[in-house]
């Protein structure tokens, strides 16, 4: 069976399950204890697919948040019809596709909700081959027609995009917090999930002399593996290990002023506090601190394939979807490379072209040049050192010495010469 997660989706769907006869019962005859739910599942017969979605679930050892979000799906089908979901057809799917356009407000949810239903129907009605068994490469005709090809033309973005000053001052804001330092700039810098590090525990830190590694031992989403802990997060990281209240090996890493374990929520609400009292007007969310890692990082120049080892992902497909730099960003980066503009940027003063002087006379070069073109010296600096040895080694020689004797004694006779 699968493990609880950071979220207590397991608790969430243990109790859908036990309560699942109660959908039938209409809005106004349910008992107000609790939350009550505004889908109601007009046909009881259609209650047959939740209770054998169950089963199927269990028998893949699907996750728990994957479960909710499949049968948030189904219910809201079920609310919409009065027939049977097998005998739904084409135009049933498209009518209520249609209304639930209405719910779904993002595109994201939209192209989501199209592929969640093509996923229930392969579930619950497969489609057989010539000899009469399931064959799960076929989509079922009803959903067969739904495109999940996402209108960029419609996308939206997210208000949560954080630039490199507005993470330092979420960083500066809990200076009296060092978890809240510590979690915020690993977030940041690791690119990790917020489930992964809140799961880590005390043993799972090793810091050296400048960096340190964050093992992740379990819950990871892409199995076990590390979180990079360098500049920004390493001085937070030290700073809240050695001021850890327990310092238990087994204990959760990070934990609130209760000494419970650290959760999304809890991160959530700390970061809303803070954009409002330094006047971050955005939807900020522990996702935010990632994103803003993949943003920056990309800008920085890290290369794609270091972005996707350092957040753990099987492929580069995902940057895109992390990525929210825009165009106007990038044309600065460039005129930076280029030298066009000046910048005082920490970020990018290793980007600034710097031209190549000559290390004798100073003469400025061009970057392919590789002797000077007033004193014919070379550029490299190694071989400069390299002639300036050998010009001492000469002296050494005794046929040079002699010469410098005999050099030496004309001009005091010269000199002596023109005196009289």
């Amino acid at each position: 069976m699968v493990d609880d997660d950071i979220y207590h989706n397991k608790k969430r769907y243990d109790n859908f399950i036990v309560n699942i006869d109660r959908l039938s019962i209409p809005l106004d005859q349910k008992p107000h204890k609790g939350k009550v739910g505004k889908y109601v599942c007009k046909n009881p017969v259609n209650l047959q697919y939740f209770s054998q979605l169950a089963h199927l679930f269990d028998s893949r050892d699907t996750s728990y948040i994957r479960r909710l979000r499949l049968f948030g799906d189904l219910k809201a089908v079920v609310h919409h019809t009065s027939k049977d979901l097998k005998d739904l057809k084409r135009e049933d799917i498209d009518k209520i596709m249609a209304i639930l356009f209405n719910s779904y407000l993002t595109e994201h949810g939209k192209r989501d909700l199209k592929r969640n239903l093509k996923t229930l129907w392969k579930l619950l009605f497969p489609e057989l081959d010539e000899r009469g068994r399931v064959d799960e490469g076929i989509i079922p005709y009803p959903v067969r027609h739904l495109d999940t090809k996402m209108e960029r033309s419609k996308e939206k973005s997210r208000n949560d995009k954080l630039s490199y000053d507005e993470v330092q001052k979420l960083i500066g804001f809990f200076g009296n917090d060092p978890c809240m330092q510590a979690y915020i700039s690993i977030a940041y810098e690791s690119l990790g999930r917020p489930q992964e590090i809140c799961f880590t525990r005390y043993k799972n830190l090793e810091l050296f002399d400048n960096f340190g590694k964050l093992f992740i031992l379990e819950h990871g989403k892409e199995g076990n593996g590390l979180l990079q802990i360098m500049e920004i997060s390493f001085p937070y990281a030290s700073k809240w290990a050695n001021s850890h209240p327990t310092k238990r090996e087994n204990d959760y890493l990070f934990l609130t002023v209760t000494g419970k374990q650290l959760n999304p929520t809890w991160i959530n609400k700390k970061l809303q506090k803070a954009c409002q009292r330094l006047g971050i007007n955005k939807d900020v969310t522990a996702y935010s601190l990632k994103r803003a890692g993949v943003t920056h990082a990309r800008l920085r120049g890290d290369s794609d394939v270091e972005i996707q080892h350092r957040a753990r992902w099987t492929s580069t497909k995902q940057i895109h979807t992390y990525d929210q730099s825009n165009q106007e960003e990038s044309f600065k980066i460039q005129l930076i490379k280029k030298g066009l503009i000046k910048t005082d940027d920490s970020r990018y003063t290793h980007l600034v072209p710097t031209q190549k002087a000559c290390v004798i006379c100073g003469e400025i070069v061009g970057v392919s040049d590789k002797t000077c073109p007033r004193c014919y010296r070379p550029l490299d600096r190694d071989k400069v050192r390299e002639l300036e040895k050998k010009a001492l080694d000469i002296f050494d020689i005794p046929e040079m010495k002699k010469l410098i004797k005999t050099v030496h004694k004309l001009e005091v006779e010269i000199k002596s010469l023109r005196a009289k």
